[in-house]
């Protein structure tokens, strides 16, 4: 009994809106039912006060309201009781999933790290230090779709962590793991966003893996420039052959514009990921069918 009282508890105040949305379902439900026995069982007396002629009939539909109404009225409770307890196992196991799927990714991601570190000395010491990189490329790869798969999984609940952090510092971050970009940033250098860092990383490793795989670029320029008091838009263009599908298709999960193309899950994340940081995230396709991808996030006031 303390058990299911703990589960529940806890899950109430994980998922506080479900369980609000259930309640009034329920008491509304019985609210309903109640009233209708107490309507029915008035009728009835007023049958009998006006002098209904089989009082044998009356009396045994006052039994069936009470008997039949009262058993259904304890049935709804049951049931509801149920749901709710059942809402609060599923939120529970739901809860251990997402906690075992990031410790899996936590893990993976620091066997890839110690994996590329390896690898990228062992270039160093070759003759040939080329012959390395596509398996650098593959684990950069590998971890980009872990941590995909990471912010795809856990929910938007999880929160992240604002700080303010410089731009500059996290594109240069981002583009030491793309060996084969030329990255570029242009316009307001020293600019500054209110954003959880490991989001932004993933916004920007998103967008230029996107610019390599899928546009073939081999250069990226990310122009930065404010967008109000309190905003910062950066368009993120590519040299590469531009985009070749259906723009209504993209940024649609698992939607695939042609053989071999992407899932348009990276896209997908990053918008994500941009609303959680109470920012937007948008696309043009504009001249050459160059893909355009609009970042704006929150920046602290200007002075």
């Amino acid at each position: 009994m303390n058990t299911t009282i703990a589960i529940v508890t806890h899950a109430v105040k994980k998922k506080p809106a479900r369980f609000v949305i259930a309640i009034i379902w329920l008491m509304f439900t019985l609210s309903l039912l109640g009233w209708w026995i107490f309507f029915g069982a008035h009728q009835v007396n007023r049958l009998s006060a006006l002098g209904y002629p089989d009082a044998l009939e009356l009396a045994r539909f006052q039994r069936m309201l009470m008997w039949e109404g009262g058993t259904l009225i304890i049935l709804i409770i049951a049931g509801g009781v149920s749901g709710l307890y059942l809402l609060a196992r599923e939120l529970q196991a739901q809860g251990e999933i997402r906690a075992f799927f990031a410790a899996f990714t936590h893990e993976m991601r620091t066997s890839l790290s110690s994996l590329l570190l390896r690898t990228e000395a062992l270039s160093h010491a070759t003759k040939n230090p080329g012959e390395a990189q596509p398996i650098i490329t593959e684990i950069e790869r590998i971890r980009l779709q872990l941590d995909n798969a990471l912010f795809a999984t856990v929910s938007a609940e999880g929160g992240l962590h604002r700080e303010s952090l410089i731009l500059l510092d996290i594109v240069r971050r981002v583009a030491e793991r793309f060996t084969e970009l030329s990255v570029a940033i242009v316009g307001d250098v020293t600019a500054r966003v209110v954003c959880d860092a490991r989001a932004l990383e993933g916004m920007f490793s998103n967008l230029f893996s996107n610019a390599l795989i899928h546009g073939h670029a081999g250069g990226v320029t990310v122009e930065v420039q404010q967008s109000g008091s309190r905003a910062v838009e950066l368009r993120i263009t590519d040299d590469g052959q531009g985009f070749a599908g259906d723009p209504n298709l993209i940024g649609r999960r698992f939607a695939r514009h042609y053989e071999g193309s992407g899932t348009g899950l990276g896209l997908s994340i990053t918008k994500d990921l941009a609303e959680r940081s109470d920012g937007s995230f948008r696309w043009e396709i504009g001249e050459n069918s160059r893909f355009v991808a609009i970042l704006q996030l929150p920046c602290e006031g200007l002075a």
